[in-house]
């Protein structure tokens, strides 16, 4: 049988599963992205959720295998908030997870901050369990400051070589594109520059030891969150998951453009803060770091820009969107 492909319709899924000797009573499908696609299935009146992952991963990363392994150790250490998987195919590509309860959260709380902080808190209360040394670096993973401002830098860059070689059908849209480029070009050099003349510049090239390091869903937040019984928290997607830089999870916390924490609850992140910034150090290492993410979040907001018919893009919408969250974040 061939593996999934990752646009699957339903009947194909039912088949394919059936090949496998996996009867289905129901499927209806939850999500398509660019990461995966779940469905919703029901074997034997159990509620299950099957994922399919695509084959080519432009990361060369094994998503899959990434995240069976990092559900597998937390089911190991009893987390229980967490989807746990039944049955797996790394060849052709799906995986059945139980099934969680829960709802999108719609508006944010204080007490779901404070949820959320101690499920980050308890994963890596884990990073010293000698399981844990198996896990991979999460997607993206940065441990200094070079390599996060480079990881920025390559992703404009790409960019900015796509639009060198557009053939712009209007004016206004090679107006639009130039102004930014510039912009983000001359923020990271301020970025670069402030790192580089720090008087800390040699500890902060430093990379993060066992200590300074994050086990981490990565892509947290709350698109990736259900609500149960108006109390608990369950936490779902950890294709990204793994070592990580603890200054990065902050600032995604923070300056992620559609489910960041408010601004009017960030003092519930102050149990992350105090254990990872402690010195002096780490206030100037975060600030940059959080600097750099600014820039790739814009460059996030812009790249969905490009996906569109250029023909079709809004100006200014996406210029409202892109100054709306320069401005907020800053």
């Amino acid at each position: 049988m061939n593996s999934f492909n990752h646009l699957a319709n339903k009947n194909h899924v039912i088949k394919s599963l059936k090949n496998q000797g996996i009867f289905v009573d129901d499927l209806k499908k939850i999500s398509a992205g660019l990461n995966s696609q779940s469905f919703y299935i029901k074997i034997k009146n159990e509620k299950r959720i099957l994922k399919l992952y695509p084959s080519n991963d432009p990361l060369k990363r094994d998503r899959l295998g990434n995240e069976l392994s990092f559900l597998q150790f937390l089911k190991n250490y009893d987390i229980k908030n967490v989807p746990s998987p039944i049955l797996w195919d790394k060849s052709k590509g799906w995986m059945i997870l139980s099934w969680l309860e829960g709802r999108p959260l719609k508006i944010i709380k204080s007490e779901h901050i404070k949820l959320l902080v101690n499920f980050i808190l308890e994963l890596d209360n884990l990073k010293y369990k000698n399981e844990a040394k198996y896990l991979k670096n999460a997607s993206e993973a940065c441990f200094d400051i070079n390599s996060h401002i480079n990881s920025t830098r390559n992703r404009f860059l790409s960019i900015r070589i796509f639009l060198k070689d557009f053939n712009y059908p209007e004016v206004r849209h090679f107006d639009f594109f130039r102004k930014f480029i510039k912009y983000i070009d001359d923020e990271i050099k301020k970025i670069k520059s402030n790192y580089t003349n720090s008087s800390l510049n040699q500890e902060l090239g430093k990379k993060l030891n066992l200590n300074k390091k994050i086990l981490s869903q990565s892509d947290v937040g709350f698109h990736n969150i259900f609500l149960l019984n108006n109390s608990e928290l369950q936490f779902f997607d950890f294709e990204y998951a793994g070592w990580d830089d603890p200054h990065k999870l902050i600032s995604d916390l923070i300056l992620q453009p559609d489910n960041n924490v408010p601004l009017n609850f960030l003092k519930n992140l102050q149990p992350i803060i105090i254990k990872y910034v402690e010195n002096r150090t780490d206030i100037e290492r975060i600030l940059l770091v959080m600097s750099i993410y600014r820039i790739k979040w814009l460059l996030i907001i812009f790249n969905k820009v490009l996906k569109n018919d250029i023909n079709k893009i809004n100006l200014d919408e996406i210029s409202k969107k892109l100054t709306i969250y320069s401005h907020e974040s800053n």
